[in-house]
């Protein structure tokens, strides 16, 4: 796992940050009580239990942190939450408006809109600049791979790609890369619906797409040929989940 200038591990950073964090809340007991967790797991995380990506990303999107927050190596700062912009103890609701008003190490996603078209029946899309965005660490971004210019955000819906993807998730997305590459998760819209799913190729030039969900009654795959392939629109790849309040 890769380790920090301090020598610190992500997971390290993570279970630091958290401390802190209950340390601002005066203590554990009182953090559970503010935030809805659950005392044994957030005993577990500090201590034993791995603090993945998943549950990371979850409980900064319910303390309204900034996506990557947790990673980031832990502060020196006693009274502050977010890098001084708030005190934790009121746990505020933080709204930005524009770059200008975050530190240089975040950026702001607007999210991807999708629907279908009235005319000729296919789906369109667009990117919201003038809605809500959220907002993410660069240094996140950058371990992703994503180019800031290309990330939009969408709303997962249903339970088809659980256990990686649970309905509410909030999916960070590039729209610009729609080439398939085998195995990886696509925004893609087929016979009038968008879905999230896991795109696989066929041998002859055929689509496999499947759900990561293992209950196949309710989830089947779907195959297509490749005279059919054509008519499956790939919108947008998934890139990273942030969890849904």
């Amino acid at each position: 796992m890769p380790v920090d200038n301090s020598g610190m591990t992500v997971i390290d950073n993570r279970r630091a940050r958290l401390a802190q964090l209950i340390e601002k809340y005066g203590s554990q007991a009182e953090f559970v009580r503010q935030t809805g967790e659950n005392q044994g797991e957030i005993s577990a995380l500090l201590k034993t239990k791995s603090f993945g990506e998943k549950k990371a990303r979850k409980l900064e999107e319910k303390l309204k942190l900034p996506t990557g927050w947790l990673d980031e190596a832990p502060t020196s700062e006693k009274n502050v939450l977010t890098d001084g912009r708030a005190s934790v103890n009121i746990r505020p609701i933080v709204g930005w408006d524009n770059d200008q008003e975050l530190g240089e190490e975040y950026v702001l996603i607007p999210r991807l809109e999708v629907k279908a078209s009235a005319g000729n029946g296919r789906i369109v899309w667009h990117i919201d600049e003038k809605g809500q965005r959220q907002a993410f660490r660069k240094a996140w971004l950058k371990r992703l791979g994503l180019d800031a210019e290309h990330a939009a955000t969408i709303v997962a819906e249903g339970s088809s790609m659980e256990p990686r993807v649970i309905d509410g998730d909030s999916l960070v997305v590039n729209y610009k890369a729609t080439e398939l590459v085998d195995g990886k998760v696509y925004v893609l819209a087929y016979q009038n619906e968008v879905y999230v799913k896991r795109l696989f190729k066929r041998p002859g030039g055929g689509l496999s797409i499947r759900s990561d969900n293992p209950d196949k009654t309710r989830y089947p795959d779907v195959d297509i040929s490749a005279e059919e392939s054509g008519h499956v629109q790939i919108i947008a790849r998934v890139v990273g989940v942030s969890g849904a309040m």
